[in-house]
């Protein structure tokens, strides 16, 4: 790596590590009873508080990706700090969905409610505990964040929500990997336009960049949890593959030939950038997707199929 890529790494390192105290008193803050916080805390956020750096590490370079010279800005730092929170509350509230909803019927109306929660603020009630700290979750974004314009969000969460509504009933391979991919790139786009909301400017590049890095790691994540998608019941390409057509060396082949193929051609269509400061970003983003994939690569390679990474020009 070169000088500026390791400086570049090195100085946002600690806004990084910043991240797991900063999203722990955010999640102490629910207004909810204790039980509620004590699920929060221990089930879902505990397992997840290694990964939060890398959440917000991922903010900052690819903000660094997308305006090149990503600086010490308000904005820059604040953009980590928001791919923490919001991408660890989804994930967890994601992870509720996938636990908890085992009909296509149960997890659309359960995914509508989040929804109407996240946007609205608005209360249901559900004993169970797992629901409850779901929609916790959403209401404290919906007081945090998202109510200082609920009609500019929506869009987004609303078609992140019918994208895992049509997954959950879709069984057709190419669909999939398109919903996938579609899935992925909501995710992080809904950072950038938190991003925009705090700040009050328009960040396109910024939402375009979000957008192939979200589908990217979305397709590593979906081939790293296979076997956790096939146990809970999880429709992707690769599970639907598998439970037509047997789990095989061959099936997992075509499999991963196949998610390789769209990460290709994502790859091909991120911004690259002439000056050094965005080079360095670039890098530094790609040095970190490596970090975090290396096991999911290694697999993929296994399986027969080179994997081409980001690389800045």
């Amino acid at each position: 790596m070169r000088a500026s890529v390791i400086w570049n790494l090195a100085r946002s390192l600690p806004d990084a590590y910043a991240a797991r105290g900063r999203l722990a008193r955010w999640m102490a803050s629910f207004p909810e009873d204790a039980g509620v916080r004590e699920h929060v805390m221990r089930d879902l956020l505990g397992p997840k508080r290694m990964k939060l750096p890398y959440l917000e590490l991922s903010g900052l370079m690819i903000f660094d990706m997308a305006f090149g010279a990503g600086g010490c800005s308000n904005a820059r730092v604040r953009f980590g700090e928001l791919a923490a929170i919001l991408g660890s509350s989804m994930d967890m509230a994601d992870d509720v969905v996938d636990l908890v909803e085992t009909s296509a019927e149960g997890r659309a109306e359960f995914l509508q409610r989040l929804l109407a929660t996240a946007i609205s603020g608005q209360t249901y009630e559900d004993v169970r505990t797992p629901h409850r700290a779901a929609y916790a979750m959403m209401r404290h974004l919906h007081v945090d964040l998202l109510s200082r314009d609920p009609e500019r969000i929506k869009p987004v969460f609303g078609r992140l929500v019918d994208v895992n509504i049509r997954q959950s009933g879709e069984h057709d391979p190419e669909v999939l990997l398109e919903l996938e991919v579609e899935a992925g790139a909501l995710i992080v786009e809904s950072v950038a336009v938190l991003l925009e909301l705090d700040q009050g400017i328009c960040f396109p590049l910024v939402r375009e960049t979000c957008r192939r890095i979200g589908a990217f790691g979305q397709l590593f994540d979906n081939w790293r949890d296979l076997e956790q998608d096939l146990a809970e019941g999880v429709n992707t390409l690769g599970t639907v593959l598998i439970r037509r057509y047997g789990d095989t060396p061959g099936v997992r082949r075509e499999i991963a030939m196949r998610y390789c193929e769209r990460i290709d051609e994502l790859i091909a269509k991120l911004p690259h950038f002439d000056d050094p400061v965005s080079e360095a970003g670039s890098a530094t983003m790609t040095s970190l997707l490596q970090f975090k994939y290396r096991k999911q690569t290694r697999a993929v390679k296994h399986a027969g199929r080179s994997v081409r990474l980001p690389r800045a020009m």
